[in-house]
């Protein structure tokens, strides 16, 4: 726990002066206006993630609280349409997507036993991107061509098989 409690430390350490620096670039500032009905473009926030950390891989919630990242750029929302981007959290306000190298494969049970510990273990960088955006997105890409069979992923129930089996 003591590893976990100086994480969490330097993460908010670091989430101060990460603030402090946006108010000052113009990060916040162009942040807020990306979020402003219309203006949904560039409004993707790509964060590279310098420090992650789980308490425990399996059984710990993910989410954007273990990891320590920078602002990269602002890109299209279309940037979450690639094949190594893949959704990991989502939020009242926006849905935050994990990138990794490319070819990887974060759902083949090669890179991990479970979807949210492999994504954790191969994320490379964040996608932040403001709800509205990921609804509009939604809409342009339209209704899989495909039925969908939704899978949730706790622990010991045989998504991971499923997951292989329907690949």
């Amino acid at each position: 726990y003591a590893k976990y409690a100086a994480f969490a430390g330097c993460r908010k350490l670091w989430n101060l002066i990460r603030g402090i620096a946006w108010t000052l670039n113009g990060t916040y500032i162009t942040q807020w206006r990306s979020r402003l009905e219309g203006n949904e473009t560039w409004s993707a926030q790509l964060l590279d993630i310098m420090y992650k950390h789980k308490l425990d891989l399996v059984a710990e919630a993910s989410g954007p609280h273990n990891f320590i990242c920078t602002h990269a750029a602002f890109v299209s929302p279309s940037y979450v349409l690639q094949d190594n981007v893949s959704l990991y959290y989502v939020t009242r306000t926006e849905a935050i997507f994990i990138e990794t190298q490319e070819g990887i494969d974060v759902c083949h049970s090669d890179n991990g036993a479970f979807l949210r510990v492999s994504q954790f273990q191969h994320s490379r960088r964040l996608v932040i991107l403001p709800l509205r955006a990921f609804h509009n997105l939604a809409e342009e890409v339209g209704d899989p061509k495909a039925q969908l069979v939704f899978l949730t992923n706790p622990t010991r129930v045989g998504s991971t098989l499923f997951c292989q089996i329907f690949k």
